[in-house]
């Protein structure tokens, strides 16, 4: 592991010991690959943060951890003085030029590179990683990841997705998420190669810059790439695409699959160290509407309350807390996901929502997935989230917030969805899609449902 060893002596000399936990935020992608493999060889359990939290919730997560690394120190200010919290609160700050040195020594430049990262070797028993959940419903919970489990998932996803060492598999996603970070951990297995885009690098032109045989994306990235033609023969030479990380829209499956693009759909979670289940190569029309069959070194159950329940070597060990590990297993090792699905014939999975997102109106069981997933049929429709807001009448009325490609009268909509849905199910109103989100990351439920509230009661 040549070009990293000067970082584990520098980081050593600043105090780092074996079962410490240093954040990560702020960093450029090969700057991520460099901290955690860095921090790995030393003991030293990462936990990488979202830049985009907002200020409050990054402090109060950097609150239990021993150092954070990054390109600049952070403030606990503007607080109120009243608090009585000083700067003195947070932990000590890790300059990320020290990694600097490292990064010369596998690749070339600071922006866009391509790394062949050294397969670490580590116990499986070791800690290594807090991925935060995705904080869908409130505060985003951390999960800690042993080397056992992401080297489990990686083993796993190579099952169905093979990688040569001539294979480049570009890093589209977020490395804070836990499908980022898969993408070094298979690629450094596999020795294969990872591209990183510079972090304004439209995606576009990475795809044409690097031209990668497999690909992570999520939907809407893949919906916005098939918008220019000029991007459609560089997704027919991929080798993999692999689709996850929210719901895929029907018709996005369908043109993908006839323009024979080579997609997999995917299930997974943070808790299972990324893919759960994944469609295997040249699957069916049938299949790709599905997430496909369970990968190995996961177990798959469905409970008799249809709820979607996992355990294997890829499971995480627990959620850290300031209290302690907590373990939300059933005595057989099973973690009920909260996410609703069913297995086909075939051993296909197909996930229908999430169990706590249901909700109540005038008697009748919502779930909000379902509404989503018409609007989704919809061929203008790129993005769609439906939350329940306080009715007199029905306790509860469904408020759709969509991106389209053009602009929809609601009438369209409604139209649309009551070929296939009941009335009670129609919603009550159609909001834009708010402009500070992640594209095609799971937004806070939370926080739409109270600008649902904000936009049609405003004060």
């Amino acid at each position: 592991m040549a070009g990293f060893s000067e970082v584990w002596s520098h980081l050593q000399t600043l105090g780092l010991k074996a079962g410490q936990r240093v954040a990560l935020l702020g960093l450029s992608g090969p700057e991520f690959a460099v901290a955690f493999w860095s921090l790995w060889q030393i003991g030293v359990i990462a936990r990488p943060l979202n830049p985009r939290f907002p200020h409050a919730l990054l402090i109060d997560l950097l609150q239990d951890c021993d150092f954070y690394l990054g390109p600049a120190p952070l403030s606990l200010s503007p607080r109120p003085e009243s608090e009585g919290q000083t700067d003195a609160a947070l932990p000590c700050w890790l300059d990320s030029a020290l990694l600097r040195g490292a990064l010369a020594g596998v690749c070339e430049s600071q922006g866009p590179a391509v790394l062949r990262l050294p397969p670490p070797e580590l116990p499986p028993e070791q800690a290594v990683t807090e991925i935060l959940t995705s904080g869908s419903s409130g505060r985003p919970k951390a999960a800690l990841h042993t080397w056992g489990n992401h080297v489990t998932s990686a083993e796993g996803s190579l099952a169905h997705i093979p990688l040569q060492p001539t294979d480049t598999w570009l890093a589209a996603l977020p490395l804070f998420h836990v499908g980022g970070l898969a993408i070094l951990i298979r690629t450094a297995l596999a020795g294969a190669h990872v591209a990183f885009p510079s972090q304004a690098m439209p995606l576009e032109q990475a795809l044409a810059t690097f031209r990668p045989s497999h690909l992570s994306l999520v939907p809407t990235q893949l919906y916005r790439l098939l918008q220019n033609p000029k991007n459609i023969p560089l997704l027919q030479s991929c080798k993999a695409i692999l689709l996850g990380g929210s719901a895929i829209p029907s018709a996005l499956v369908v043109k993908a699959f006839a323009l024979a693009l080579p997609i997999h759909t995917s299930y997974g979670s943070t808790e299972m160290s990324s893919q759960i289940c994944t469609s295997r190569p040249g699957a069916s029309l049938a299949e790709l509407h599905t997430a496909g069959p369970v990968l190995p070194g996961r177990e798959v159950k469905i409970s008799t309350e249809g709820e979607i329940c996992v355990r294997g070597a890829t499971r995480f060990a627990g959620y850290v807390t300031l209290k302690g590990l907590d373990t939300p297993f059933d005595p057989d090792g099973w973690f009920a996901t909260g996410d609703l699905g069913q297995f086909t014939a075939e051993g296909w999975l197909k996930v229908s929502g999430r169990r706590d997102h249901r909700f109540i109106s005038g008697g009748e069981k919502i779930q909000p997935e379902a509404i989503e997933a018409a609007l989704l049929r919809c061929p203008t429709v790129l993005q769609a989230l439906v939350v329940p807001v306080p009715d007199p009448e029905f306790g509860q009325r469904p408020v759709a917030f969509i991106e389209t490609l053009m602009p929809l009268a609601p009438a369209e909509l409604q139209a649309s969805l009551k070929a296939e849905l009941p009335s009670f199910m129609l919603p009550i109103a159609y909001l834009d899609w708010p402009q500070n989100t992640d594209s095609g990351w799971k937004p806070s439920r939370q926080n739409l449902q109270i600008l649902a509230q904000q936009r049609l009661n405003p004060i």
